[in-house]
């Protein structure tokens, strides 16, 4: 073991005291705090003008205290279109009815998980992974994909927000405790029993307890709604007692899900042109798990243009925490200057490797700045954090942070090309262990 002994502290207060910046240093940092103590160069907003590439502009969303990232920035992409398709003055979906759903599914996932593993050890590192967060309201591209086929999409009016989804710690705190208790409880009747069936049926009573607190909690789905749409032009569409699905069936593009690839650029245990799966990620037991395309770094960037010219917003996975200036809306590598602390961090990959770095946010490039003809200069992004935040919600994001912090892209098949869509349709993909980076959830 090495020991911090005393001759070490005195080394180490030595080279405190001989640096000359020190004492600022502390000073600085005591009465502003760390980042504010070392942001750079002030960075501003560009005028909206400047985007040679700019979708509508449409209000923002505010996600709250809660994990749904995912879902704001691929609801704010079908409403893009959505709108555009039916010429509407606005039309908002509904994040809770997702929501709802997709706690319910992947709480029966992982109850699925509990019985298929009842065999194993309790220290198990497998299981200890599930047990340390059973369920979480963040997610992924391909898990929104799964609650949609199955359940389809209400208008925001239809199923509105309420305390719990405003702040959703609380609620999925209680819930990740009640489905720790469920799984302890299956495993010691199949270790008292050894019988299958048995806790097959105890299990069958626990969703259906789910489901009661998850309607007391965030509101029981309608079955059905009336639709309103009302067109710029000052008509309006109406249909009376449509049900979630139909309407996704009917008024939503399938294109949205039925043809959204989701790229990945990491490094870390993956390969360029190689499919990725996440082992045991999934919410919808008869759905897909999350399946990634990776390609390098520059065809993700090239993909993300052409969707973006040809009129189509795109959804990305990134680390939103770095380099970021979210009161004034700029994502930035030049935001904060640490160099006085000496600081150096490793490249991309090796700060995902060592968890310096990980997939924590999803939001919708919706525009762009080019420096060139070919070269963009800086993005224009849509998070789900309100109006009050950024430029009236929007971030500018320069195109180096885009290259340091951005995993993953949906990208319509459109624009992959042959070969690669060929690729992702069949290749079996390569299983990642469940703690790979990429099995990391936005919220």
């Amino acid at each position: 073991m090495n020991r911090i002994t005393q001759e070490k502290l005195v080394h180490y207060r030595q080279r405190v005291h001989n640096d000359s910046r020190n004492e600022a240093l502390r000073l600085r940092m005591s009465k502003n705090g760390i980042r504010k103590s070392f942001q750079g160069k002030s960075l501003e907003f560009p005028p909206m003008e400047r985007y040679e590439i700019r979708m509508k502009d449409l209000s923002v969303e505010d996600q709250n205290a809660s994990g749904r990232c995912w879902i704001y920035a691929a609801c704010h992409m079908i409403r893009q279109l959505f709108i555009r398709k039916y010429r509407a003055k606005d039309f908002l979906f509904s994040q809770e009815y997702i929501a709802f759903y997709d706690l319910l599914e992947k709480s029966n996932y992982f109850l699925d998980f509990i019985l298929s593993t009842v065999r194993l050890p309790d220290d198990d590192r497998e299981l200890r992974e599930k047990l340390n967060r059973p369920v979480q309201d963040a997610g992924q591209w391909d898990l929104f994909c799964n609650i949609v086929k199955k359940y389809g999409m209400l208008p925001q009016y239809a199923m509105e927000k309420n305390a719990q989804t405003r702040s959703t710690g609380e609620m999925i705190g209680l819930l990740s405790d009640m489905l720790r208790s469920f799984a302890c409880r299956l495993r010691r009747v199949y270790g008292k029993t050894g019988n299958l069936k048995q806790a097959e049926q105890i299990r069958d009573g626990q969703m259906a307890y789910i489901y009661r607190f998850l309607s007391l909690s965030i509101g029981e789905p309608p079955e059905s709604f009336d639709l309103e749409i009302c067109h710029t032009d000052g008509s309006r569409t109406e249909e009376r007692e449509i049900t979630p699905l139909e309407f996704y069936r009917k008024y939503l593009p399938d294109r949205l899900i039925e043809e959204a690839v989701p790229v990945s650029c990491v490094g870390v245990g993956m390969k360029p042109d190689m499919t990725y799966t996440v082992r045991n990620l999934g919410n919808v037991a008869e759905g897909k798990n999350v399946k990634y395309l990776n390609l390098e770094p520059e065809d993700v960037k090239r993909l993300m243009l052409a969707q973006l010219k040809a009129g189509y917003p795109v959804w990305f996975g990134c680390d939103s925490r770095f380099g970021a200036d979210k009161e004034q809306g700029i994502l930035d590598v030049k935001v904060y200057d640490m160099g006085e602390l000496d600081l150096e961090f490793p490249d991309k990959n090796d700060r995902l490797r060592y968890g310096i770095n990980c997939l924590n946010h999803a939001m919708v490039a919706e525009g762009v700045r080019m420096r060139d003809e070919e070269n963009v200069f800086s993005w224009l992004v849509k998070n789900s954090y309100g109006e009050s935040k950024g430029h009236r919600g929007y971030l500018d994001m320069r195109d180096q942070w885009r290259d340091q912090y951005v995993y993953e892209a949906v990208i319509f098949r459109e624009f992959l090309g042959r070969e690669k869509i060929e690729l992702y349709d069949s290749t079996v993909p390569v299983e990642l262990p469940p703690w790979h980076p990429m099995g990391m959830l936005a919220d």
